[in-house]
């Protein structure tokens, strides 16, 4: 909802995530710090959760007017004489901030009631910890899950917000219930007797607080498995989605496995926690075998793109089948080390705890110790280390995190003699720079085929694996980059060129790339009768842009969401006109539907050239919401001009898409660019196809040259690429759907036609 006004910049999601975490941080440490002085726990927790409900429905009324409020306050800011160095993306941080805050602030705070109301009735901290940070975590996998491949496809993101609130209010009528009728009847006998008086004597309230050091060390150690846990999801997130896609369902494929892999780590040691004397050495152990178990599988990853072609052999036949691939791909490469962070946490409470009448005090300043840590983890990875060092040296800068965190604890064991601490440590650390030296490089043109996206073309193919070596055999990796937004190849194969965007293709030089990115230009400019001004989402391969240079317009606005694609741009300067040395182009690194929609200019021609529309993130371009800011940012007659592809778009889907382009726009004509591609023009006013208009463009050499390169030498081939106009496009798309920002059916269903021939 937020990337909707905000943007899909990675500065925008950064400063969600960043919102997101800091109000647990701050929620679990004031909560836990108030909560030790009470006694009625379960009434503040029956009034949180029904806080958090409320809240989160406000939020949804606040988002949907958003956009008017973020503009005002923009605006007036922007004019304000006195912020001299004011930056509009200040605004947009501290908007995203506040509102994601104030409900997440509360989601924090319920984590040290929980474990104070549960564990403060029974005298066993670890194992209480255990279960209620397991439970915890399995309602956040069983939320990732259902959320991502159920409950919003079915019911839309409107109404999976309302069941979740529905969810808040009914679980804080029921705890007052049972508060109020004292229908609980907790009991500290979980145990035998024997076992009681064992606990009793450990957790008994006189027991010293542990030593300053080791409490210090519990905190600094929580802090860098944050880091270390937030820094692998999107590292690991980042390697995926060149391997399974970026769907919406890859990436709740990547979550649900990630969150379940914390969940069943933490019921791991449930029973031995309490029981194992030294859980110094317990805790260097875990951090330690987290460590190694990422080194070892590391170099094993660009193997992932050959598994994906086996098991699409014989799991490809259903959606249900290709589910299971992203599940088994994810969980090869993610489960064993998320299954030992999970059992970080536990221990780690258990050594800082003990005295049950401080455990929410201090459960709340673990969790919000260990939420810092993600905080940074998540902005540094995401910022700093992917651009600069790439994904598998920051996968093994944070594995050494780990490696820190195992000496800690094992240099304070008691029961390892100094001989072996020293051993160990030394030991580890050799070993990791031995690992650092011997590494072997990831082979990223491998890993760069997108085997997501070209399994069916494997598989036609002489077998899967053969298909992909011969792929792979004859295309050279020229140029590859890892951004902050995402990976960037730029590929030669049988002297074309093609760009690759985490992994997929979205732009080329090849006789089935070159027409569709000529025409979603040509077309337009043909069309309109004087277009001055042009707006281009999209550089791609800079072709379209480069058409658009052709024309005597005065002027090109063109916006791309990644820096790395404009780098590649070099490597088609000759194929695109080099059109970014073009003085009438201006270049805007934003995300299209964030820049368009506070930013007034209007155009006489607009060409949305983006990846496809099932793609997460790119599926915003593709609604009625945001077909209607570009029809408010169109000039009178102004033309919209939207790229369409065929190829995983079942006629179901394509007719939801120009169902919902036709209830925007009054006057629709819709074209052939290739026979895997449309171009859909759209406008207020009647689209006038002028022939003699059309006659004296081609008697620009610049356009006359850049069609022939597709096969149109005059106005009647241009025409002949007509197919519908308003009646026609009327009767296909009779009973259609409307793709929305609350009902986005195209991201949601078009995935599940990927590997179908669908053209």
């Amino acid at each position: 909802m937020l990337s909707l006004v905000f943007g899909s910049t990675v500065e925008a999601i950064s400063a969600v995530v960043t919102a997101f975490m800091s109000g647990l941080a701050i929620g679990s440490y004031f909560m836990g710090k108030w909560a030790d002085g009470r006694k009625d726990t379960l009434l503040i927790y029956s009034l949180t959760e029904l806080a958090i409900g409320v809240v989160s429905l406000s939020f949804y009324f606040i988002i949907i007017s958003l956009p008017d409020i973020y503009y005002t306050l923009n605006l007036n800011i922007e004019n304000a004489p006195f912020l001299f160095y004011y930056n509009g993306r200040y605004v947009r941080y501290a908007l995203q901030f506040l509102l994601v805050a104030a409900p997440t602030l509360m989601i924090g705070a319920t984590f040290p009631l929980m474990v104070k109301t549960y564990i403060s009735s029974r005298n066993y901290i670890g194992e209480g910890s255990s279960i209620i940070y397991a439970i915890n975590t399995f309602g956040a996998v069983i939320g990732a899950f259902l959320g991502g491949f159920f409950l919003m496809p079915a019911f839309g993101i409107r109404m999976t917000l309302f069941i979740a609130v529905l969810i808040n209010i009914a679980l804080a009528l029921t705890i007052y219930m049972i508060k109020r009728f004292r229908l609980s009847a907790p009991s500290d006998t979980p145990y035998g007797d024997n076992a009681i008086r064992l606990k009793e004597f450990l957790y008994s309230t006189e027991h010293s607080k542990i030593p300053p050091l080791i409490g210090w060390s519990v905190l600094a150690v929580l802090a860098l498995s944050g880091f270390a846990a937030m820094a692998y999801q999107i590292a690991w997130t980042r390697l995926l989605s060149m391997v399974i896609g970026n769907s919406v369902y890859a990436f709740s494929a990547i979550l649900t496995t990630f969150l379940a892999g914390i969940a069943m780590g933490s019921l791991l040691f449930v029973r031995q926690i309490d029981r194992v004397k030294d859980k110094l050495l317990l805790l260097g152990i875990v951090q330690g075998v987290l460590f190694l178990t990422v080194i070892l599988c590391l170099p094993l990853m660009d193997s992932l793109p050959a598994l994906f072609i086996a098991l699409f052999r014989g799991l490809s036949g259903t959606f249900l089948g290709l589910a299971l691939i992203d599940f088994i791909i994810v969980s090869s490469a993610i489960f064993i080390p998320t299954l030992l962070m999970g059992v970080t946490f536990p221990i780690a409470i258990r050594i800082y705890t003990n005295k049950t009448d401080l455990i929410g005090e201090e459960a709340g300043m673990l969790y919000s110790v260990n939420t810092i840590g993600c905080i940074f983890g998540a902005f540094l990875t995401g910022f700093y280390f992917i651009p600069s060092i790439g994904v598998q040296k920051t996968i093994i800068a944070i594995s050494g995190l780990n490696l820190v965190a195992a000496i800690i604890f094992i240099l304070q064991s008691e029961t390892l003699r100094y001989r072996m601490k020293a051993i160990a440590a030394s030991a580890s650390v050799a070993f990791y720079f031995l690992s650092l030296l011997m590494m072997p490089q990831w082979n990223v043109g491998l890993l760069n085929l997108g085997v997501y996206f070209n399994a069916d073309f494997f598989q036609m193919a002489e077998g899967h694996m053969i298909g992909m070596k011969r792929f792979y055999d004859e295309s050279k990796l020229i140029s590859y980059e890892e951004g902050s937004g995402g990976t960037v190849g730029v590929t030669e194969a049988h002297n074309h060129l093609s760009l690759q965007i985490n992994g997929k293709t979205d732009g080329g030089t090849s006789t089935v790339d070159i027409p569709p990115q000529i025409l979603v230009s040509a077309f337009p400019l043909i069309i309109h009768p004087d277009p001055k001004l042009v707006e281009i989402i999209g550089l791609g391969s800079g072709i379209s842009t480069g058409t658009a240079t052709m024309f005597p317009v005065s002027k090109i606005a063109c916006i791309e969401l990644l820096p790395e694609v404009v780098k590649a741009n070099r490597f088609f300067s000759r194929f695109n006109h080099d059109a970014l040395k073009d003085e009438r182009v201006n270049l805007i690194i934003d995300d299209a539907r964030h820049h368009l929609t506070y930013h007034e200019q209007k155009y006489d021609v607009i060409i949305s050239e983006p990846s496809n529309p099932w793609i997460t993130g790119v599926s915003n371009l593709f609604t009625l919401e945001f077909f209607e800011i570009v029809k408010s940012r169109l000039k009178e007659g102004g033309i919209m001009s939207q790229w369409i592809q065929l190829n995983s778009l079942d006629t179901k889907e394509l007719k939801v898409l120009l169902n919902t382009f036709k209830t925007v726009f009054p006057h629709v004509t819709v074209w052939a660019s290739s026979p895997q591609d449309l171009v859909v023009l759209g406008s207020k006013s009647r689209l006038e196809l002028d022939p003699s208009r059309a006659g004296s463009t081609f008697q620009i050499s610049g356009v006359r040259e850049e069609l022939q390169k597709v096969g149109i030498n005059n106005p009647e081939d241009l025409f002949g690429r007509y197919m519908m106009g308003d009646k026609e496009l009327e009767r296909f798309c009779r009973g259609a759907g409307l793709n929305t920002d609350n009902r986005p059916v195209i991201e949601f269903e078009a995935p599940k036609s990927l590997y179908t021939n669908t053209s």
